[in-house]
């Protein structure tokens, strides 16, 4: 079989699996990353995921410091969730 991944001296294959394609409805982008100067963590949303996601709109991209020491509260976590706009 040949194909991009195999080049074009293809591979010997035994099995083909063929199925529908499906697209995805939307990508989201989840981030978090540890804030050292501020003793927490930064999670890090945008509702429009995919690559090179930090070249999006900067509105989009929404950042939210929870700190280490204490539970994420469901407060903390709405405007997280309200972050990637799916309502």
């Amino acid at each position: 079989m040949v194909t991009n991944q195999s080049g074009a001296s293809g591979k010997k294959c035994n099995t083909v699996l063929i199925m529908e394609r499906t697209f995805l409805r939307k990508e989201l982008y989840l981030s978090i990353n540890l804030d050292r100067t501020q003793g927490g963590c930064v999670i890090i949303t945008s509702e429009k995921g995919g690559v090179n996601v930090e070249e999006n709109d900067p509105k989009l991209n929404k950042a939210h410091f929870v700190p280490l020491n204490k539970e994420i509260t469901e407060e903390q976590l709405k405007p997280i969730v309200e972050g990637f706009n799916l309502g």
